[in-house]
């Protein structure tokens, strides 16, 4: 029998996993450090979204070497023939958290933690409970079902993520399966507990996995026919149950889409992984996606795709592990989001969700989604692999990322001017395109999909630190051995006593 417990204490200690997260907090803390006060502000409320695509994203170029599998594959090292609390090999997925700690209005420490769920115990399922506890006596959301964000602070430092994403998903799962009802109330929606969640909270903790799970595709349903009526015919509870349980069946299921909207996917692909491309096909590619607007609503079906069902069911439930083929560049990825953020919080936002290029169940998807069953698995990495091999696929993607950089400065630079064109006439169509199709089910775009800025958020910052982080100035909290923690407040201090020791000769 497999000791949970004592697995987390073992992985904790493996190089590699130590590593991925570290790299992560490293570099994390380096954009923290350069940015300015909105900037922070952001980061502060979407670390998990950020820390997330990476954790999917491929460590080593054109592999399946990512984070998470690299997690996976030590977990199936370590368990070989064992079985889990329940009897049934895989009944359960680790997975690292990224938590930000703030002293006196400043980011004092960068820190991450391991955690398991399983079909006995389930950080989401309890979160549900809570917030069905919550809106007993009502939740003020808009037109859609998203709380406003007046309300989110009733949430804040109650669920596993303080974040209002997942803040969102649960509540509009909630409204979906019938255990809260909206109802107007004086000029305003409320979204209010049923007595039909008793059914729920007497349910064992595996039928609530599966139920949330039904729970998650009737709000990505609900929230892409509402967005896309042109959908309805399309997409059914089968279909969407068909490419959960068979991952390959996804490409079939784009095409479909594609012909429903009417446009070439592998014209989008090439609109996003625009680096790939010269600057005259994409000057060409540019021109036609203007002159089709239908390419715009592709987009955001993709990005909804990730922000519904993907994100959900991927690192909030762990069933599936996403998987994203391009190595996750936090300075270029986030660069582009800043470029935005002033003018558009919402839109920068939403472009921390991508549908990913595939995706795999976990074992504990298996156990919920398939009663058990094997799943074929398409991310398979090279039994030579283990702890060590995978420490030196961190050191190939530090080399790849900075070649990246220097390419991109040197041969793209010409293309900030017209994609800067390109990104006015896209928010002029996004102006238009809310008046059209948001205006029966919700009050705006930004409110809808997602993120606004919210006001009420902590913003007391006073000057900023300097310089980049030192990973021989981590530490390791002594009282708490599961985590590991970058103290910024001791950077700080040996920065300052640095800086005032007298300059050596040359």
């Amino acid at each position: 029998m497999i000791n949970l417990q004592n697995l987390k204490d073992v992985l904790m200690f493996k190089e590699s996993t130590t590593e991925a997260q570290n790299v992560f907090m490293e570099e994390f803390n380096d954009i923290y450090q350069e940015a300015d006060k909105e900037e922070r502000i952001f980061l502060e409320n979407s670390v998990d979204q950020i820390f997330r695509k990476y954790y999917y994203s491929a460590v080593q170029p054109e592999t399946y070497i990512t984070p998470a599998n690299i997690m996976f594959r030590l977990v199936e090292e370590e368990t070989a023939g064992k079985t889990g609390e329940s009897g049934m090999t895989g009944d359960f997925a680790f997975f690292p958290k990224i938590i930000l700690k703030k002293q006196k209005g400043f980011l004092s420490k960068i820190q991450s933690t391991l955690h398991y769920v399983n079909t006995e115990r389930h950080y989401m399922v309890d979160d549900f409970e809570t917030v069905l506890k919550i809106c007993g006596e009502g939740l003020k959301v808009n037109d859609f079902g998203i709380p406003e964000d007046s309300e989110r602070k009733k949430f804040k430092d109650k669920l596993f993520f303080n974040d209002r994403h997942y803040y969102n998903t649960i509540v509009l799962v909630a409204i979906g399966l019938g255990y809260m009802k909206m109802v107007k109330e004086k000029n305003k929606n409320l979204a209010i507990t049923t007595q039909k969640s008793d059914e729920f909270i007497n349910m064992t903790t595996e039928n609530k996995i599966k139920c949330l799970v039904d729970g998650i595709i009737e709000s990505f349903i609900r929230a892409s026919t509402e967005q896309f009526p042109k959908l309805e015919k399309f997409l059914k509870k089968n279909t969407v149950w068909k490419i959960i349980k068979n991952p390959s069946s996804f490409s079939d299921f784009l095409d479909t889409i594609n012909d429903e909207f009417g446009i070439s996917f592998e014209l989008i692909e090439k609109a996003i992984y625009k680096n790939e491309y010269g600057i005259e096909n994409l000057k060409q590619i540019h021109d036609t996606l203007l002159d089709n607007p239908s390419s715009f609503q592709l987009v955001l079906f993709m990005m909804m795709l990730d922000m519904y069902l993907f994100t959900p069911l991927g690192y909030y439930m762990q069933l599936i592990k996403p998987y994203y083929s391009n190595v996750y560049n936090i300075v270029m990825e986030l660069g582009q989001t800043f470029n935005i953020l002033k003018e558009n919080y919402s839109a920068a936002r939403n472009m921390l969700f991508a549908m990913p290029d595939e995706y795999d169940l976990t074992p504990l998807g298996e156990k919920i989604i398939l009663d058990g069953k094997r799943s074929k698995r398409s991310q398979v990495m090279p039994k030579k692999y283990n702890d060590k091999k995978f420490l030196e696929c961190f050191q190939i993607r530090e080399q790849y990322l900075e070649d990246e950089l220097l390419d991109f400065i040197e041969d793209f630079g010409p293309m900030y001017e017209p994609y800067n064109e390109y990104d006015d006439e896209y928010d002029e169509y996004d102006d238009e395109y809310d008046v059209d199709y948001d205006d029966d089910y919700v009050v705006e775009y930004d409110d809808k999909y997602d993120d606004e800025y919210n006001d009420g958020y902590d913003d007391g910052y006073s000057g900023r630190f300097c310089g980049r982080y030192d990973s021989k100035n981590s530490t390791v909290d002594s009282a708490n051995d599961e985590d590991n923690v970058i103290n910024l407040l001791d950077y700080k201090k040996k920065k300052d006593n640095d800086d005032k020791k007298k300059p050596e000769n040359d």
